[in-house]
């Protein structure tokens, strides 16, 4: 994104002034994401290097005192334990991922950098991923199956216990599917059936076998 490419960009001090707004508001440091400020770096050729590494420093120095930093990093080289150990003197969360991934990919599948974890979904959706033509909208069009969310569900488990806290995120929203497969992981937490909004199960019928037909959202 423009503010964690270009720092020197007047974005970031309208950010900055804008988080602090809210936060002095009463929202108690959880924006946008409770409690976490993420920050994307989605390039996979950004690779752990001390010219990768100052900028993490600066984003560290600008966006720091804001809460929580997260940050998505999706090149394997900064899964090896040297710079897993710099991230966590950093004091950032470094964000679990599923994700479509390629050899030299982020791929811990529990990454246990910040105290405050956080876990995103962005889908499985492989064919698209890789292609430099697909747009946002088929990139991100992907349906989690129940086995797939029952793996997701063992991850966030595991991440759950290394933490003090966890955030999990589904970002596959092409369609409004990344809430069907909230709430059908939120089921599957909760052991019974939940509320579900009228308009997404008539589009959605799989989420008849989670709904609670006594109880509506609206």
């Amino acid at each position: 994104s423009r503010l964690t490419s270009d720092l020197t960009s007047p974005a970031r001090s309208y950010y900055i002034s804008t988080m602090k707004a809210l936060i002095q508001t009463g929202s108690s440091g959880r924006v946008p994401v409770p409690p976490e400020k993420r920050f994307l770096i989605n390039r996979y050729d950004f690779k752990d290097t001390p010219e990768t590494r100052g900028h993490l420093e600066k984003i560290r120095e600008h966006f720091g005192g804001l809460g929580t930093l997260v940050l998505e990093l999706r090149h394997g080289s900064w899964q090896r334990q040297e710079a897993l150990a710099w991230l966590e003197k950093l004091d950032v969360t470094v964000a679990n991922l599923d994700y479509p991934t390629a050899a030299d990919s982020f791929t811990l599948p529990v990454c246990t950098v910040g105290n405050d974890a956080y876990f995103r979904l962005h889908g499985r959706n492989f064919k698209a991923w890789f292609d430099a033509e697909s747009g946002r909208d088929e990139t991100y069009n992907y349906l989690y199956e129940s086995k797939e969310l029952d793996e997701i569900r063992g991850r966030i488990h595991k991440i759950k216990a290394a933490a003090k806290s966890l955030t999990v995120v589904t970002n596959n929203h092409y369609q409004g599917r990344e809430v069907v497969n909230a709430l059908q992981l939120k089921a599957k937490e909760k052991g019974g059936r939940i509320p579900v909004p009228p308009a997404l199960l008539m589009r959605y019928p799989i989420l008849k076998d989670i709904a609670d037909s006594r109880i509506g959202l609206w």
